[in-house]
């Protein structure tokens, strides 16, 4: 499995001090949306994209609503393929600030897109947020260090992609012990219902889940299968503590109109032990690329230490 992606590191600078009354990842993914539609529809009139004669090469379509294509059969039951952009944000809402940062992963062509995704944050900044309209800059754009903004309006991109592999190989097992710091709420699923508390394996599946589902559209994965991986390997001995709590979110759907309740868990869980190559990689997949249910709204967002 491989997976391409990009993460672009925004910096946000507000005239003056905002406070954010929402969770910030929605917020940032509401500006996204609109600003995109805006930038890149030439058909507002209809009211979705399904009936959009050119909604396979459209920005906002691809990145936004990324339709599933009516003759792919890898995930039946589905109208949509996960988005292509993870937001990741560790703002808290309801304080104070004059500027804040957070990151943008792109997946496979996303990537091309990028300055489409730029410059809606840019067209986001001059409108400004909040019932006061408190506008922003786009002060800096951070690609591995580098500060990709040539000047206010020049933003250049990078030339080479970074690439997620599984290292499953022959290298043996690894002595390590691993903090996983839940930074926005997992929502774990099993039998369609959320979790209020959940197991290492329950994290490794979701890792699992996660990477084959983004490998399966924007990298070499084309068998969306969890058969052949056995998770009565992953020992829930390795579990040292884990300190869980609940958080409720909740959101207007515009599209459901009705708010929708996107709770879960944060904290964090420290586990030790012998870890198998694939089980690191996993784990690397799901620090870059989030995990759990609702991801494309910045949930399930993990950090790991590593000891």
């Amino acid at each position: 499995m491989k997976i391409s992606y990009q993460i672009f590191r925004f910096v946000l600078k507000f005239e003056k001090k905002v406070n954010v009354d929402i969770y910030p990842s929605f917020l940032l993914r509401s500006i996204l949306g609109k600003e995109l539609k805006t930038l890149g529809c030439i058909f507002m009139d209809r009211s979705t994209c399904e009936d959009c004669p050119i909604n396979d090469r459209c920005a906002y379509s691809y990145i936004f609503e990324s339709i599933i294509s009516k003759d792919n059969d890898i995930i039946k039951g589905r109208n949509r393929i996960p988005h292509p952009f993870i937001i990741k944000s560790d703002i808290d809402n309801f304080k104070l600030y004059d500027s804040f940062d957070f990151d943008i992963v792109l997946l496979g062509s996303a990537i091309d897109y990028f300055p489409y995704i730029y410059q809606s944050f840019i067209f986001g900044g001059e409108k400004g947020i909040g019932k006061d309209r408190i506008k922003y800059t786009v002060e800096k754009i951070l690609h591995n260090g580098e500060n990709l903004l040539e000047s206010s309006k020049m933003v250049k991109l990078p030339k080479i992609k970074s690439f997620w592999k599984n290292e499953s190989g022959m290298t043996a097992a690894l002595e390590r012990k691993i903090t996983i710091k839940f930074i926005s709420p997992f929502r774990h699923q099993k039998n369609n219902i959320i979790q209020k508390d959940v197991s290492y394996s329950a994290v490794l599946t979701d890792c699992l889940r996660s990477i084959l589902l983004l490998s399966s559209f924007y990298g070499d994965e084309k068998e969306f299968t969890e058969e052949k991986f056995d998770f009565n390997k992953f020992e829930e001995s390795k579990i040292v503590s884990k300190k869980l709590v609940w958080k409720d979110y909740s959101r207007y759907s515009a599209r459901q109109e009705r708010k929708m309740s996107l709770g879960g868990l944060i904290g964090e869980m420290t586990i030790a032990g012998l870890f198998s190559p694939l089980e690191l990689s996993l784990l690397y997949g799901g620090e870059i690329f989030s995990i759990g249910k609702n991801t494309g709204f910045g949930l399930g967002n993990i950090r790991l230490i590593i000891e």
